[in-house]
């Protein structure tokens, strides 16, 4: 069965990135705008029957550029441990890279469902503060480009298992350019 390969494969590059596989080529790949090779100029493209342009996507409709990192905590709590050091290091190069230096990012914390919707809201909140502050501090990466946000266990990596430590994880989303 030559799916089987292909499925894993799959499932390995959509899993949250830890310290020792992520590098800061990779959080910039992920995070960087892609460049439109036909330089602005609209290409013509499949059609639906409607006359629908099939080949573009629909900005208001695009996910956003994003990547799962696990950022490693101490224990019930926000405290930052060496292995996140270590990736927010990375994290921090990449975003001080020129082509990621116009971009405001988005710092969402996340829980597993473990505790209290109400516990785990805060505790997300605590850890997204807690990744901001090392890459301000640490980093130099100025603050009004990171928005920290904590969501809880509202948006579980691995819904089947709710309590796995997959779910615990900071997602870096590129919000734009900065204004």
């Amino acid at each position: 069965m030559r799916s089987k390969p292909v499925l894993v494969a799959a499932l390995l590059v959509s899993l949250p990135a830890h310290a020792e596989d992520v590098t800061s080529e990779a959080i910039i790949e992920a995070l960087v705008p892609k460049i439109d090779q036909t330089g602005g100029k609209q290409q013509p493209g499949l059609r639906d029957l409607r006359g629908v342009d099939l080949s573009q996507p629909d900005p208001a409709t695009a996910a956003p550029l994003s990547i799962d990192i696990r950022v490693t905590f101490a224990y019930d709590s926000s405290e930052l441990d060496a292995d996140a050091i270590v990736t927010l290091r990375r994290l921090g190069e990449a975003l001080s890279d020129d082509r990621l230096a116009s971009y405001s990012f988005l710092i969402a914390g996340h829980t597993d469902s473990r505790g209290t919707d109400e516990y785990n809201q805060r505790l997300s909140e605590a850890r997204a503060k807690s990744v901001v502050g090392y890459l301000v501090h640490s980093m130099d990466i100025r603050e009004t480009r990171l928005t920290a946000k904590g969501l809880g266990e509202s948006q579980l990596f691995d819904p089947g298992n709710p309590e796995d430590g997959i779910n615990r994880r900071v997602q870096i989303v590129n919000l734009g350019e900065q204004r």
